[in-house]
């Protein structure tokens, strides 16, 4: 190749590179701005006419200060000493300004521009837009601080079942620091009783896109103790949609769980006995005749009333009355086997129901009356003070056919307690069918 083809050549690849620098400053996105020496514009591509709204005419010749707001000059200075030095200031995240004066988040990347000489011209830079940036940022800024100052517990766990991430809440909930359990399978908090079975049931929810809505459930505590929480579940996507994890929030409820176990307990408790009550009698009569109705068994229905009760009341008050009865709800069951039960249903009345005694009526009447007859006496002579004892009258009903009603069983029982009293008292009446 001869000099003349060569220098052809070397001025059609000039034009190219100049042609292609052309290309890029007009199409790029991001905004491109060169100063001189003296810092006033003399370059401005679209991109920033777009993103500061001046037009070339206007903003070429401007100083780039105009830019720049007053906090922000100390900055810009120590930039551009920078860039004179030889080095190029990457992605500096700073604030500009608009031609109407509203400030912009911008990323600028600045360099020198230098002479054959090494002698500076000027600078180029480089800005992007990072409103959206800033503002996701600020939002997750502000839902950070919203999970860190919640009061639930906050956790996040991939699909292979590690968590994820760890709010205080969830230190103080469980007793484990964050750097203790991320990483680590979910399953370190969980009874091992629950770990499959409740993965299957929450996992093929969210797998469904669904979300799990306080879900009562039992966790176990650092020291090892077991809590009862709410806990509510949402499924988490990454980027292109898939399903990532999960995100729990927990939330403490062992003191409502026990309160609400201590309700339905006391509703059905006698609280003087910790016998059952009226209702919990009611709910084990109806069970029973179901069975009866279904199997032909034999159930018996012992009704005990104390004799001369009210004169215990009145001569030692409710707190002599108080430890009769005690007295009395431990005799009756120290008689009886596990399988009976044994209700106080008001004042000083007693009920004792007597399960499956058999198929043949002759000898279920036989052991009821059995048992009757044993709580006849070890209730004969109970000790309510100096001189004074006191007995008790029991009716019998053995029942089998489960036609009867709940209040028709209890009444006949009571009724034949009655004529056991008119009998002389510490006495059992049967019902004869």
């Amino acid at each position: 190749m001869d000099d003349k083809q060569r220098d052809t050549s070397t001025m059609i690849a000039k034009a190219y590179v100049r042609s292609l620098a052309e290309a890029v400053i007009l199409y790029s996105r991001q905004a491109l701005i060169s100063t001189d020496a003296s810092g006033f514009i003399n370059a401005w591509n679209p991109a920033a006419e777009q993103m500061f709204g001046y037009s070339p005419a206007d903003a070429l010749g401007m100083p780039l200060m105009a830019l720049i707001p007053a906090e922000g000059s100390a900055e810009h200075s120590r930039i551009q000493r920078e860039v004179a030095g030889g080095v190029v200031v990457e992605a500096t995240d700073t604030v500009w300004l608009r031609r109407e004066g509203t400030r912009l988040n911008v990323a600028v990347t600045t360099t020198a521009i230098f002479d054959a000489a090494d002698g500076v011209l000027g600078t180029a830079s480089a800005i992007v837009d990072i409103s959206l940036r800033k503002q996701l940022e600020a939002k997750l800024a502000f839902l950070e601080s919203i999970i860190a100052s919640s009061s639930d517990a906050i956790f996040t766990r991939d699909m292979e079942r590690r968590l994820t991430s760890w709010n205080e809440a969830a230190e103080h909930l469980f007793g484990y620091r964050a750097e203790e359990v991320i990483g680590h399978p979910i399953t370190m908090l969980m009874p091992s009783e629950l770990q499959e079975t409740e993965f299957l049931e929450i996992d093929s929810q969210i797998k469904q896109g669904k979300r799990i809505e306080h879900y009562q459930t039992v966790r176990r505590h650092k020291d090892g103790h077991k809590l009862t929480i709410s806990l509510s579940v949402s499924p988490v996507f990454d980027e292109f949609g898939a399903l990532a994890g999960t995100c729990g929030i927990a939330r403490d409820v062992s003191d409502a769980a026990r309160r609400a176990e201590e309700t339905e307990r006391w509703a059905l408790q006698d609280p003087l006995t910790h016998l059952p009550n009226r209702r919990a009698l009611v709910d084990r009569i109806e069970v029973v005749l179901g069975k009866t109705r279904r199997s032909g068994l034999h159930a018996g229905l012992l009704f005990i009333d104390l004799d001369d009760f009210k004169r215990i009341n009145d001569l030692y008050g409710h707190g002599g009355g108080d430890a009769v009865l005690v007295e009395v709800a431990s005799r009756i069951q120290s008689v009886l086997r596990a399988a009976a039960t044994v209700a106080r249903i008001g004042g000083d009345e007693f009920v004792v129901l007597l399960d499956q005694i058999g198929t043949d009526r002759v000898a279920a009447l036989t052991h009821a009356r059995g048992v009757g007859e044993k709580l006849l006496a070890a209730l004969a002579n109970i000790e309510a003070g100096p001189a004074l004892r006191c007995s008790a009258s029991v009716g019998l009903l053995v029942f089998s056919d489960g036609v009867q009603s709940v209040e028709e069983i209890l009444h006949r029982a009571d009724h034949a307690m009655y004529e056991a009293k008119k009998a002389g008292k510490n006495q059992l009446a049967i019902v004869e069918d």
